[in-house]
C-alpha cells in the first residue's frame, strides 16, 4: 500500500514514496530508502499481518495517550491507497475504518484544548501563543476525528481541514492556529464557533 503524502494528495517534488508491504512472513527487514534514476526517494517497509492487526487494535488507545505526535502508522495505513491486496488484508483494514470510541476521543481532544486555553492566561507572550496554537491543534484533531479522518499528523492538519471547513471557518482556524496579537476573547469566540459548528 502507498501511504504518506502521496496517498492523500499532498506530495511535492521532494516527497518520498512510502510503501508498506503486509506479508505472512515474519522478520522481514525494512529496506532503507533508495533513490530512483529520476531522483525520487522510495522507502519500503514490511509488516507481518499479525503486527498489522495489533497496530490497528491499538490505534485508538494510542490517540488517548498522545498529544503531539499523531503521525501513527495505523492512521497512515487507514488513509493509505491499497495498490494490491488479498481479501484478508483488505477486509482487515476496512473493518477498522470507523472510530469505535469517536465521542470519547472528541471529548478528550476538546478537554486538552481547554487545558491549553487555560494555560494561555498568562503575561508570558511565548507561552500564551504556544498555548493558543496547541488548543487550536487539539480542536482541529477533534474535527478530523468527527469526520472519520485517521491520519492525524499535525503537519497536514490545516490541509485536511481546508477540505472540511467553510472558507470563513478555515480562516478562523488559521487565525487561532497561528495567532498574531489575538486576545483571549477573540481566540475563545473563534474556537467556540468552530466547536459549535463542526462538533
Amino acid at each position: 500500500m502507498l501511504h504518506g503524502s502521496y496517498a492523500v494528495g499532498f506530495a511535492n517534488k521532494y516527497s518520498d514514496f512510502d510503501i508498506l508491504v503486509v506479508t505472512d512472513y515474519k522478520n522481514k527487514k525494512k529496506i532503507d530508502a533508495f533513490i530512483t534514476d529520476d531522483g525520487k526517494r522510495i522507502q519500503i517497509d514490511f509488516m507481518d499481518i499479525n503486527d498489522l492487526k495489533i497496530a490497528l487494535d491499538n490505534y485508538e488507545n494510542m490517540l488517548f495517550k498522545q498529544i503531539l505526535d499523531l503521525n501513527i502508522m495505523a492512521g497512515r495505513i487507514l488513509t493509505s491507497q491499497i495498490l494490491e491486496s488479498d481479501r484478508e488484508c483488505k477486509n482487515l483494514i476496512e473493518s477498522y475504518k470507523r472510530f469505535k470510541n469517536k465521542d470519547a476521543l472528541i471529548k478528550r481532544f476538546i478537554y486538552t484544548a481547554t487545558n491549553f486555553f487555560n494555560d494561555s492566561k498568562t503575561d508570558d507572550w511565548l507561552l500564551k501563543n504556544h498555548s493558543f496554537q496547541m488548543a487550536a491543534v487539539n480542536i482541529g484533531t477533534a474535527i478530523l476525528i468527527k469526520n472519520d479522518m485517521f491520519w492525524l499528523h499535525i503537519k497536514w492538519q490545516h490541509m485536511f481541514l481546508q477540505q472540511i471547513l467553510s472558507c470563513d471557518d478555515y480562516k478562523d482556524y488559521l487565525s487561532i492556529r497561528w495567532p498574531q496579537n489575538l486576545s483571549e476573547d477573540q481566540f475563545l469566540a473563534k474556537a467556540k464557533k468552530l466547536i459549535k459548528e463542526y462538533l
